[in-house]
């Protein structure tokens, strides 16, 4: 059981990745509009996995989930407010709710293809831990190579 959940959280990580890489070449705002909503939304999805995965409550909305990461030592506080801010913008892109600045988004974009992917590995090497810690060399090598 651990392993499919451990392969799963791989595979969203691959995920995160691939849209990364992809928003690091894409030049259209529509198109870097709707990469940082996925790559938002991806991070937020492995930010459930592992909440679940390590037993954690359930969130009461996406702004909780990296509190929560954070309750389980995956997440320190700064990354942890960083995710709340990254859900909240998610919802306005999402949801269309409130008029987006444009250069909010673009400027955002330049720094989520890279911390994207760096946080995301931190974040899985700190659940793997908790994890199974023996697991920890094989799924974090798969990691990297994102």
């Amino acid at each position: 059981m651990i392993l499919k959940v451990m392969e799963r959280i791989n595979q969203q990580v691959n995920q995160v990745m691939e849209l990364a890489r992809e928003l690091e070449k894409e030049s259209s705002y529509r198109g870097v509009e709707r990469l940082v909503q996925l790559i938002v939304q991806s991070l937020v999805d492995l930010g459930l996995m592992v909440i679940s995965a390590l037993g954690g409550r359930t969130p009461k909305g996406y702004s909780e989930i990296g509190e929560l990461l954070s309750d389980l030592n995956v997440l320190g506080e700064g990354d942890a407010k960083l995710l709340k801010s990254m859900a909240g913008m998610g919802n306005i892109l999402v949801h269309a709710y409130a008029a987006v600045r444009r250069y909010l988004i673009t400027d955002s974009s330049r720094s989520l293809w890279d911390d994207a992917p760096r946080r995301t590995k931190k974040c899985v090497a700190e659940s793997m831990k908790l994890l199974n810690p023996s697991s920890l060399p094989l799924i974090f090598s798969q990691v990297s190579r994102g």
